[in-house]
Protein backbone atom coordinates (compact mmCIF):
# COMPACT_ATOMS: atom_id res chain seq x y z
CA UNK A 1 0.00 0.00 0.00
CA UNK A 2 1.41 3.33 -1.01
CA UNK A 3 0.99 5.90 1.79
CA UNK A 4 2.47 8.78 -0.24
CA UNK A 5 -0.85 9.50 -1.94
CA UNK A 6 -4.39 10.04 -0.72
CA UNK A 7 -5.54 6.72 -2.15
CA UNK A 8 -4.36 3.23 -1.30
CA UNK A 9 -2.47 1.62 -4.15
CA UNK A 10 -0.95 -1.82 -4.46
CA UNK A 11 2.26 -2.18 -6.40
CA UNK A 12 3.41 -5.43 -8.02
CA UNK A 13 6.99 -5.94 -6.87
CA UNK A 14 7.66 -9.46 -8.09
CA UNK A 15 5.99 -11.88 -10.47
CA UNK A 16 6.96 -15.55 -10.77
CA UNK A 17 5.24 -18.64 -12.20
CA UNK A 18 5.45 -21.44 -9.66
CA UNK A 19 2.19 -23.17 -10.50
CA UNK A 20 -0.09 -23.73 -7.52
CA UNK A 21 1.36 -22.11 -4.40
CA UNK A 22 0.05 -24.04 -1.41
CA UNK A 23 1.71 -22.09 1.38
CA UNK A 24 3.93 -19.06 2.04
CA UNK A 25 5.57 -18.31 5.38
CA UNK A 26 7.96 -15.63 6.51
CA UNK A 27 11.14 -17.39 7.65
CA UNK A 28 12.76 -14.26 9.10
CA UNK A 29 12.90 -10.52 8.40
CA UNK A 30 14.20 -10.92 4.84
CA UNK A 31 13.41 -14.49 3.73
CA UNK A 32 10.20 -16.19 2.60
CA UNK A 33 9.53 -19.90 2.14
CA UNK A 34 7.15 -20.94 -0.64
CA UNK A 35 5.68 -24.39 -1.28
CA UNK A 36 5.08 -24.53 -5.04
CA UNK A 37 3.64 -27.21 -7.28
CA UNK A 38 6.28 -26.78 -9.99
CA UNK A 39 9.46 -26.45 -7.96
CA UNK A 40 8.78 -27.77 -4.46
CA UNK A 41 10.05 -25.83 -1.46
CA UNK A 42 11.74 -22.54 -2.35
CA UNK A 43 13.37 -19.77 -0.34
CA UNK A 44 13.41 -16.13 -1.40
CA UNK A 45 15.89 -13.54 -0.13
CA UNK A 46 17.41 -10.32 -1.48
CA UNK A 47 19.46 -12.20 -4.07
CA UNK A 48 16.59 -14.26 -5.50
CA UNK A 49 15.13 -17.77 -5.33
CA UNK A 50 16.81 -21.06 -4.35
CA UNK A 51 15.65 -24.58 -3.51
CA UNK A 52 15.39 -24.60 0.26
CA UNK A 53 15.63 -28.29 1.05
CA UNK A 54 18.64 -30.53 0.56
CA UNK A 55 16.46 -33.66 0.36
CA UNK A 56 13.96 -34.65 -2.30
CA UNK A 57 10.68 -33.55 -0.74
CA UNK A 58 7.52 -34.55 -2.60
CA UNK A 59 6.46 -31.99 -5.23
CA UNK A 60 3.18 -30.95 -6.77
CA UNK A 61 0.26 -31.00 -4.38
CA UNK A 62 2.31 -33.10 -1.97
CA UNK A 63 3.43 -30.20 0.27
CA UNK A 64 0.29 -29.26 2.19
CA UNK A 65 1.39 -26.85 4.95
CA UNK A 66 4.38 -25.32 6.74
CA UNK A 67 5.21 -23.72 10.09
CA UNK A 68 8.26 -22.37 11.91
CA UNK A 69 9.24 -23.83 15.26
CA UNK A 70 10.39 -21.64 18.14
CA UNK A 71 14.03 -22.54 17.44
CA UNK A 72 13.70 -21.52 13.74
CA UNK A 73 13.43 -25.01 12.28
CA UNK A 74 10.85 -25.58 9.56
CA UNK A 75 7.97 -28.05 9.79
CA UNK A 76 6.78 -29.21 6.36
CA UNK A 77 3.53 -31.17 6.15
CA UNK A 78 3.19 -33.43 3.11
CA UNK A 79 1.08 -36.30 1.84
CA UNK A 80 3.89 -38.55 3.08
CA UNK A 81 4.15 -37.30 6.66
CA UNK A 82 5.88 -34.51 8.56
CA UNK A 83 9.39 -33.33 7.71
CA UNK A 84 11.47 -31.32 10.19
CA UNK A 85 14.17 -29.26 8.46
CA UNK A 86 16.83 -27.06 10.02
CA UNK A 87 17.15 -23.37 9.16
CA UNK A 88 19.30 -24.17 6.10
CA UNK A 89 16.95 -26.86 4.71
CA UNK A 90 18.74 -30.01 5.92
CA UNK A 91 16.57 -32.88 7.10
CA UNK A 92 16.46 -33.36 10.86
CA UNK A 93 13.70 -35.96 10.90
CA UNK A 94 10.85 -37.47 8.88
CA UNK A 95 7.84 -38.47 11.00
CA UNK A 96 4.98 -40.78 10.03
CA UNK A 97 2.40 -42.80 11.91
CA UNK A 98 2.67 -46.57 11.44
CA UNK A 99 -0.24 -48.15 9.54
CA UNK A 100 -2.10 -44.87 9.14
CA UNK A 101 -2.95 -42.12 6.67
CA UNK A 102 0.08 -39.83 6.85
CA UNK A 103 -1.25 -36.81 4.97
CA UNK A 104 -0.51 -33.76 7.13
CA UNK A 105 -3.23 -31.17 6.53
CA UNK A 106 -2.54 -28.55 9.23
CA UNK A 107 0.25 -27.39 11.57
CA UNK A 108 0.41 -25.00 14.49
CA UNK A 109 3.24 -24.32 16.94
CA UNK A 110 2.70 -23.76 20.67
CA UNK A 111 6.01 -23.29 22.43
CA UNK A 112 8.05 -26.49 22.13
CA UNK A 113 4.95 -28.49 21.20
CA UNK A 114 3.42 -28.80 17.73
CA UNK A 115 -0.20 -29.56 16.85
CA UNK A 116 -0.41 -31.67 13.70
CA UNK A 117 -3.54 -32.51 11.72
CA UNK A 118 -2.72 -35.88 10.15
CA UNK A 119 -5.26 -38.20 8.56
CA UNK A 120 -8.40 -37.82 10.70
CA UNK A 121 -6.40 -37.28 13.87
CA UNK A 122 -4.98 -34.37 15.78
CA UNK A 123 -1.56 -35.02 17.27
CA UNK A 124 0.31 -33.07 19.89
CA UNK A 125 4.01 -33.79 19.31
CA UNK A 126 7.37 -32.53 20.52
CA UNK A 127 11.01 -33.09 19.58
CA UNK A 128 12.94 -35.12 22.15
CA UNK A 129 16.42 -36.66 22.10
CA UNK A 130 14.94 -39.83 20.57
CA UNK A 131 13.14 -37.87 17.85
CA UNK A 132 9.62 -36.56 17.36
CA UNK A 133 7.38 -38.03 20.06
CA UNK A 134 3.56 -38.11 20.20
CA UNK A 135 2.29 -36.62 23.48
CA UNK A 136 -1.40 -36.94 22.67
CA UNK A 137 -3.57 -38.28 19.80
CA UNK A 138 -7.19 -37.19 19.40
CA UNK A 139 -9.50 -38.78 16.81
CA UNK A 140 -11.42 -36.02 15.00
CA UNK A 141 -13.31 -38.18 12.44
CA UNK A 142 -12.81 -35.52 9.77
CA UNK A 143 -10.04 -33.96 7.73
CA UNK A 144 -8.51 -31.04 9.61
CA UNK A 145 -8.31 -27.99 7.33
CA UNK A 146 -6.65 -25.53 9.69
CA UNK A 147 -5.50 -25.09 13.28
CA UNK A 148 -5.39 -21.91 15.33
CA UNK A 149 -4.10 -21.38 18.87
CA UNK A 150 -5.61 -18.38 20.66
CA UNK A 151 -4.01 -16.21 23.35
CA UNK A 152 -5.37 -18.51 26.09
CA UNK A 153 -3.80 -21.60 24.43
CA UNK A 154 -7.14 -23.04 23.27
CA UNK A 155 -6.73 -24.99 20.02
CA UNK A 156 -9.36 -24.27 17.36
CA UNK A 157 -9.84 -26.85 14.63
CA UNK A 158 -11.50 -26.15 11.25
CA UNK A 159 -12.79 -29.51 10.00
CA UNK A 160 -13.93 -30.64 6.59
CA UNK A 161 -17.39 -31.85 7.61
CA UNK A 162 -17.80 -31.44 11.39
CA UNK A 163 -17.62 -27.67 11.66
CA UNK A 164 -15.43 -25.84 14.14
CA UNK A 165 -14.03 -27.72 17.14
CA UNK A 166 -12.17 -26.45 20.17
CA UNK A 167 -9.76 -28.13 22.55
CA UNK A 168 -9.69 -26.09 25.73
CA UNK A 169 -6.45 -24.95 27.29
CA UNK A 170 -7.14 -27.58 29.98
CA UNK A 171 -6.61 -30.24 27.28
CA UNK A 172 -8.41 -33.55 26.86
CA UNK A 173 -11.68 -31.66 26.42
CA UNK A 174 -12.83 -31.61 22.80
CA UNK A 175 -15.95 -29.56 22.31
CA UNK A 176 -18.16 -28.55 19.40
CA UNK A 177 -18.54 -24.85 18.87
CA UNK A 178 -22.19 -24.15 18.07
CA UNK A 179 -22.18 -23.00 14.45
CA UNK A 180 -25.83 -23.89 13.95
CA UNK A 181 -24.99 -27.17 12.21
CA UNK A 182 -22.04 -29.34 11.45
CA UNK A 183 -20.59 -28.19 8.16
CA UNK A 184 -17.26 -27.46 6.53
CA UNK A 185 -14.94 -24.91 8.14
CA UNK A 186 -11.94 -24.15 5.96
CA UNK A 187 -10.03 -21.39 7.69
CA UNK A 188 -9.49 -19.68 11.02
CA UNK A 189 -7.76 -16.29 11.14
CA UNK A 190 -6.78 -13.80 13.80
CA UNK A 191 -8.24 -10.32 13.38
CA UNK A 192 -5.61 -7.66 14.09
CA UNK A 193 -6.42 -5.59 17.14
CA UNK A 194 -8.84 -8.17 18.55
CA UNK A 195 -7.31 -9.96 21.52
CA UNK A 196 -10.09 -12.36 22.51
Amino acid sequence: INDDTDKNELQLLLKEDFGLVRCIIQKDETNLLVASAKYGLLEYNETGWRHFNTIDLPRGDSITCMALTNNHNVLVGTTKGLFLLDNSGKLIEHFTLPNDNNKVTALSVSGNEWWVGIGHSLLLVTKKDKGIQVIEKININSTINELFIDTEENVWIATNNLGLKKITCLRNALSQVNCGKEAAAFSIKKINGYDK
